[in-house]
C-alpha cells in the first residue's frame, strides 16, 4: 500500500499523514517500513540458522549465547582434517553467520559435574534423615492439565506419587 492510500483511508493529505506519523511513531513512515522489514528478515534469518543447525548430523549441542559470540557449537570431528571441512564448508555456509572462530578442546580436566535430578517427595522424614539436601522436584504438564511424573527417570523406577 502507498503512503497516498493511507493517507487518504485517515482523511488527511500526504504531508499531513506523514508529520502526523512522525509525531506519533517517532519516525517517517518510510523508516518505520525500513525497520520493520530488517526485523523480519532477522527473524527469517534466525530460523533458518536454527534450522540447519537442528540438521547438521556434526553439531552435538547448540547454545545461545548473551554477548560475544551470539552462539556455541560444539561439534564432532574424526580428526583435524574433518574439523577443518566441517568448518569451511558446513559452518561457515550456516545462514547469517558472518563470522567464525574456533577453540579445539585438548584436554578434558576433571570428571562431569552435571547435577542429577531425582524427584523425591519432600517430606519431614526426608529432611530428618538427611540434613541440608536439596531436592529438586520436576513435572511436566500433561494435555489435560493433570501432573505427568512418570516420564522422568529415577533410579529406583516411576516416580512415586
Amino acid at each position: 500500500m502507498r503512503l497516498v492510500d493511507l493517507a487518504r483511508e485517515c482523511g488527511l493529505s500526504a504531508s499531513q499523514f506523514s508529520r502526523a506519523f512522525r509525531r506519533t511513531v517517532r519516525e517517517t513512515p518510510h523508516q518505520w517500513l525500513i525497520r520493520q522489514r530488517i526485523e523480519r528478515a532477522k527473524v527469517l534469518l534466525n530460523a533458518a540458522f536454527e534450522r540447519d543447525v537442528a540438521a547438521n548430523q556434526h553439531i552435538v549441542t547448540a547454545e545461545r549465547l548473551f554477548g560475544e559470540p551470539d552462539f556455541t557449537l560444539r561439534v564432532l570431528a574424526r580428526d583435524l582434517a574433518g574439523y577443518q571441512n566441517i568448518y569451511d564448508n558446513e559452518l561457515g555456509a550456516l545462514p547469517g553467520v558472518q563470522r567464525l572462530t574456533s577453540t579445539l578442546v585438548m584436554k578434558r580436566i576433571g570428571v562431569d559435574r552435571s547435577v542429577p535430578i531425582l524427584w523425591v517427595p519432600p517430606s519431614d522424614l526426608l529432611r530428618r534423615h538427611f540434613p541440608g539436601t536439596v531436592v529438586i522436584g520436576l513435572a511436566r504438564l500433561g494435555s489435560e492439565g493433570s501432573v505427568d511424573r512418570s516420564t522422568h527417570p529415577t533410579p529406583g523406577g516411576p516416580i512415586p506419587e
